[in-house]
């Protein structure tokens, strides 16, 4: 066989390999009732408020027609008046912890409306689309309510701004490695943080990094300028956001070719004076952690280069 041919041939192999593959991960789930509901939604959301969220999508005259759990996303479609979209809309706005938006789509099928929910992380958002091609649908009596605000409440973190340092002397008296320089993954072992006033949102980022980080659930309290050595980190980026989920606070270096987003858990520890104030980073980004597990061995410690 002749090179072209195998390597046609190997190609062609790959490819049926990557639709395989593909399909073998689309699991779906088809959903009967929503009886038993809340056990499926994110265990991030408390047991009363998950079963408070599946009250509300038996509201009356809300007609179950059907739905399907894909790769952790919930799909529910419904029937019904314009009352009765009322009727869920203010039931589940009251539910805490979570968020609903609501949209407009057209959409074929026999359902007026449906009910979006991404299990993972933590499933606070409620997406509720309404089908455009909904006959039953009075507008004028359509009632959306007031949405919860998601995420941080915008943050200054002005005291984080100034030239940083790997502070090594202090990660054997933190617990941490002894000589940062023999971790394997990449961090700047220096770098200029400027912080704005203004908090960001997924419109704001070229690359979409704020919102992938919304859509893990993290609120976005501020963004800004870094500056690093690009020679050392094998890449150039000069954005970067702050964000809070399950109590913690997070630093990320956007528009990282290949990741996206670089950082991770971030603390900030206020000295006598500014020359004494360190930052505290840990890059291991892998989900357990990022919902709260202790800190790990891929931790860095900065301190604020001396003025």
């Amino acid at each position: 066989m002749s090179r072209i041919k195998q390597v046609l041939t190997a190609n062609f192999c790959a490819i049926l390999l990557a639709c395989f593959s593909q399909t073998a991960f689309a699991i779906v789930v088809p959903i009967a009732s929503i009886d038993g509901l809340h056990a499926s939604l994110s265990p991030d959301i408390p047991e009363p408020v998950r079963k408070q969220i599946e009250t509300a999508l038996k509201s009356e005259n809300c007609r179950f027609v059907k739905g399907s759990w894909t790769n952790a996303r919930i799909n529910l479609r419904f029937a019904g008046d314009t009352s009765a979209i009322n009727e869920l809309l203010n039931k589940l706005a009251k539910c805490p912890a979570i968020t609903v938006p609501v949209s407009f789509k057209a959409m074929k099928g026999d359902w007026d409306w449906m009910v979006v929910n991404d299990t993972r992380r933590s499933g606070e958002k409620f997406n509720v689309i309404i089908n455009l091609d909904y006959a039953g649908l009075q507008l004028e009596d359509l009632v959306i309510p007031a949405s919860k605000i998601s995420g941080a409440t915008p943050t200054s973190y002005s005291h984080w701004n100034g030239d940083w340092e790997v502070a090594d002397d202090l990660h054997t008296a933190l617990g941490f490695a002894a000589d940062s320089r023999a971790l394997s993954f990449t961090y700047p072992s220096s770098f200029r943080l400027s912080l704005g006033v203004r908090a960001t949102n997924a419109a704001d980022s070229n690359d979409g990094s704020a919102g992938r980080l919304e859509e893990m659930g993290h609120g976005i309290s501020n963004s800004g300028r870094w500056i690093a050595d690009a020679e050392e980190l094998g890449f150039t980026t000069d954005r970067c956001i702050v964000s809070t989920h399950l109590g913690n606070t997070f630093l990320w270096f956007t528009d990282v070719p290949f990741v996206g987003i670089h950082g991770g858990k971030v603390s900030y520890v206020e000295g006598v004076d500014k020359n004494h104030d360190l930052l505290i980073i840990d890059y291991n980004t892998m989900p357990k952690h990022l919902d709260g597990e202790k800190r790990t061995g891929e931790t860095i410690v900065y301190r604020r280069k001396k003025q």
